[in-house]
């Protein structure tokens, strides 16, 4: 068998398709190091440099001592421990839904849940630029599907409008590409017109908008109990790793059933568990760091525009 790789990996050299990774040399910190050359870095998730601090540092290494590093199974064998549990209902009574369940990836998450929640029969809607995740999760439905316009509310309600399935809709709150916010006040209005199943993808957003950085869905004042859930992450504003899906009791059971990216996946570390609790409280009672996020921004812009001029 000859599938002739060497030829495909020089085609994507030719296209300018050839993926590379570039080494760093040092942590996760704002200033990193190349090539034995230092640079600040604009290409992290790490927004509120909740990485490198040192009480979730702590935590984590207390937990490894006390628990060990790794979970040992998957959540439905012997994965799930009172850490988890802690951080499921944090989440939860962080968000305002019913129940929450956590992912070892922010992809995993939206494979998982968006094939849990669909039939071959429903459509689904997405935002041209959502994220891959989403993209991928609807491919894997085997549902009928169709890419709405960015942000085009007009080509949104003409696609829910042409359709006489269950229709779910999928988009990101904040789509990570442009930086501009998904319209779900507007999405919400199509809504009560039409009634569909809406998940939205906070991965952006959490932390940084809304009150205590409960994300875009708190601060546009959508309402939890009006979507199917959301879904999210910790190794952007909290500085871990891992995702989770919040919702109503009954679609997160639901999606814990069913979802084999969640059945199938060893659980995340309780020491990165405990770190994450500990983040999460740390940036809902830490307004400053949100402030000062905002001011680097501003002042980024500025500079922008200044280089820009010349």
């Amino acid at each position: 068998m000859n599938k002739n790789f060497e030829k495909k990996l020089q085609d994507l050299k030719k296209e300018n398709l050839f993926r590379q990774r570039v080494l760093k040399e040092s942590g996760s910190s704002s200033k990193i190091i190349i090539d034995g050359k230092k640079y600040l870095s604009f290409a992290s998730n790490d927004y509120l440099g909740m990485s490198n601090n040192y009480e979730l540092q702590e935590a984590l290494s207390e937990s490894c001592k006390k628990n060990g590093l790794g979970s040992g199974s998957s959540p439905l064998i012997s994965g799930y421990s009172e850490s988890h549990k802690e951080l499921e209902c944090l989440i939860s009574e962080f968000l305002g839904t019913q129940s929450t369940i956590i992912f070892s990836s922010g992809y995993q998450t939206n494979v998982g849940v968006i094939k849990s929640i669909s039939e071959p029969t429903d459509h689904i809607l997405i935002d041209k630029l959502d994220h891959a995740s989403i993209v991928d999760g609807t491919l894997f439905s085997k549902a009928k599907f169709k890419r709405y316009s960015h942000n085009n509310i007009s080509d949104l309600n003409e696609k829910v409008n042409e359709s006489d399935k269950d229709i779910i809709v999928c988009v990101d709150s904040l789509f990570s590409m442009d930086g501009d916010f998904a319209k779900l006040n507007e999405i919400q209005k199509i809504k009560k017109d039409k009634d569909f199943y809406l998940l939205v993808d906070e991965a952006h957003a959490l932390g940084v908008y809304g009150s205590g950085g409960r994300g875009l869905c708190n601060e546009m004042n959508i309402p939890m109990n009006e979507m199917v859930g959301i879904t999210g992450t910790f190794g952007k504003s909290f500085g871990t790793f891992g995702a989770f899906f919040s919702g109503s009791q009954d679609v997160v059971n639901f999606v814990l059933q069913n979802s084999r990216s969640y059945i199938y996946s060893t659980s995340l570390p309780r020491p990165i568990i405990d770190a994450t609790i500990k983040s999460i409280n740390i940036v809902m009672k830490e307004n400053w760091r949100r402030e000062k996020l905002f001011e680097l921004i501003e002042y980024f812009k500025k500079l922008v525009k200044k280089i820009w001029i010349k």
